[in-house]
């Protein structure tokens, strides 16, 4: 969704300066017919003042830190059903936000490392785990 409303934001903002920006100073181009609906003009500034922000958090969500809500209480006693973590995201390697295409493989999980993941069967499901732990075995 992030990334369909950074799009989005970008092509409105970047057809705006490159169909209807004033000419630089001293061109002899007449100037370009600017649209004049107040509707339009707020758009074009909202996905101007949008955008970049847009940008930093995909960057940030992308490759550097994601929170994630804990769904069970199966990481009890430290951390409990509702709780919130942040992921690093660059400690395993770096993918690509649509895709999932790994760009960059940074590490391997170690034991005693909180790791989340999605299986095939529904990945819209986050399972967080401890990495390394045995099962039948406390942590």
């Amino acid at each position: 969704m992030l990334v369909v409303v950074g799009a989005v934001s970008g092509l409105i903002w970047a057809a705006d300066q490159i169909f209807f920006a004033p000419p630089p100073q001293g061109a002899a181009a007449p100037p370009a017919r600017r649209p004049s609906g107040f509707a339009s003009r707020l758009a074009v500034e909202y996905a101007r003042s949008f955008f970049p922000v847009i940008i930093l958090v995909l960057v940030i969500r992308s490759f550097l830190f994601e929170p994630f809500r804990i769904p069970s209480d199966s990481m009890m006693p430290t951390l409990f059903d509702g709780d919130f973590i942040f992921v690093s995201k660059y400690s395993y390697g770096l993918r690509l936000p649509v895709t999932n295409t790994l760009v960059l493989a940074t590490g391997t999980p170690q034991r005693g490392d909180v790791i989340v993941f999605r299986l095939p069967p529904n990945p819209k499901i986050n399972y967080i785990k401890p990495a390394g732990r045995a099962a039948g075995r406390p942590y």
